[in-house]
C-alpha cells in the first residue's frame, strides 16, 4: 500500500514536470499527451529500469479511472 502511494506521488511529479503546470484540465489529455509523456518518462535521465513502465501504469490506472468517474468518455490512453 505505502508503496503504490509513493508510486503514485511521484508519477504525478514527473506528470507535472512533463505538462509543467500543477492543473491540467482534461481537455488537454489527449492521446499525444498521453503517448508523449510517455516518450517523456522513457527518455528521463532519472527514470531507468522498469520504472518508467510502472509510472505509466500508475498514470493509465488514474486514467482509467476518470473514465469509469466519467471525466472522458473515452480513454485518451
Amino acid at each position: 500500500m505505502k508503496k503504490d502511494v509513493r508510486m503514485f506521488g511521484d508519477s504525478l511529479k514527473y506528470l507535472k514536470e512533463y505538462a509543467q503546470t500543477d492543473y491540467l484540465a482534461t481537455k488537454a489529455v489527449t492521446e499525444q499527451f498521453c503517448k508523449g509523456f510517455r516518450e517523456f518518462m522513457d527518455n528521463h535521465p532519472n527514470l531507468n529500469g522498469e520504472t518508467p513502465y510502472d509510472f505509466s501504469a500508475k498514470f493509465k490506472k488514474v486514467i482509467e479511472q476518470a473514465v469509469r468517474d466519467k471525466l472522458f468518455i473515452v480513454s485518451p490512453a
